[in-house]
């Protein structure tokens, strides 16, 4: 990731979280935007296992040649 081109986010942090992401930089001898980039890489590997993309959830139905039900794609997508 160090090669890869950034793109510049601006964002507000509350007073205990400055004050923490402070403490872990100075401790890991690491920039803040290094500490909230690997809260962000945590985060979002974390929860990327939780969402559930309907139309592939849709495309698993025809691969696995279950029959269409159209109460079935209905819910899918809800």
């Amino acid at each position: 990731m160090e090669d890869e081109k950034k793109v510049r986010k601006q964002i507000y942090l509350n007073p205990e979280q400055n004050r923490q992401v402070k403490q872990i930089s100075a401790r890991n001898s690491m920039t803040e935007a290094e500490i909230i980039r690997e809260a962000v890489d945590h985060y979002l590997a974390n929860n990327q296992m939780k969402q559930k993309d309907p139309l592939l959830e849709l495309v698993g139905m025809v691969k696995k040649g279950e029959k269409m039900d159209p109460r079935s794609m209905i819910r899918i997508f809800i």
